[in-house]
Parts: structure tokens; sequence; C-alpha cells
């Protein structure tokens, strides 16, 4: 009876915990309204104070130098404090390392309304989705990310 080399048994394992840790690390990923990057037109939340009636691009950064790999993701909002709505994310660009994920909504016509918003980038090798909320926090929680979403 020939018995399992213990050598290959042990690399297997250790190439199983290695991807399995690859897979629990939230991604390095980013939303700072107020941020310009090399990538992305303006800043990150673009109008940055946005009037009734305005189309606002919102975009979200990911490190790709880690091997980090988006595959799309899902961005979240509400308007006046009304039932969640979510849109696509659609690749925007890509530089250097970075890369920028986008999502487009025209606010409504009534001034002054509150409007919150998180995202929720996807990943074949990160926490997926990763979520992307208030002042650049980040989470593997939805529930996090809607009970403290970014708002203006």
């Amino acid at each position: 009876m020939r018995r399992p080399n213990r050598k290959m048994f042990s690399v297997f394992v250790f190439v199983l915990l290695f991807a399995g840790s690859a897979l629990a690390q939230l991604a390095n990923v980013w939303h700072i309204p107020t941020d310009t990057q090399s990538g992305i037109p303006s800043t990150m939340r673009d109008a940055l104070s946005p009037g009734a009636g305005q189309a606002v691009t919102f975009y979200q950064g990911v490190y790709k130098g880690d091997g980090a790999n988006q595959l799309g993701g899902t961005f979240y909002y509400r308007i006046g404090g009304g039932a969640w709505q979510s849109l696509a994310l659609s690749w925007s660009a890509d530089s250097g390392n970075n890369q920028y994920w986008k999502a487009t909504v025209t606010l409504p016509a009534t001034p002054a309304t509150l409007f919150e918003y998180y995202f929720a980038p996807t990943f074949s090798n990160r926490t997926s989705p990763t979520y992307i909320y208030g002042i650049n926090q980040k989470s593997a929680d939805s529930a996090t990310a809607q009970a403290t979403p970014t708002s203006f």
C-alpha cells in the first residue's frame, strides 16, 4: 500500500489556506467624495455639491497592484429616507495600478432632499462584496453600510 506524499499534502494545504485568506480580505477600495484622482474627470462625486435635477456621477476606486480583480458591483442609494434603489457599477478608467468604476444618478427636482448612498464592488479574489460607506469606511456587512451611508 502506498502512503500519501506528506510534502505534496502540505503544499496543497498551504495553497488552500493562502487562497482562503485572500478571499477573506477586504479589498483596497475607496470613495472620498471631495478627492480628485488621476483617471477621473473631477472629484469622486461629480458634481460635488449638485443641485436639484442635476445628474451626478459617483466614482469608486480599487487598487489593482495587490492582485485585486474587481468584476463590477452595485451602487445603492435612497432619496429622502425612502427605499433603497440600485444601479450596476460600470467600468470607467484604469490609471496606473488604480481602476475606477462609476454610477450616475439624476437627482430629484425637489431641492434640499437628503441623498444617501454606498458602494458594493464585487471581486473574484477578495471579500465580495466589500462595502464602501460613510467617510471612506469599508465592511463586509451590508447592514453596516446601510446604517451609516455616505450622504449629502
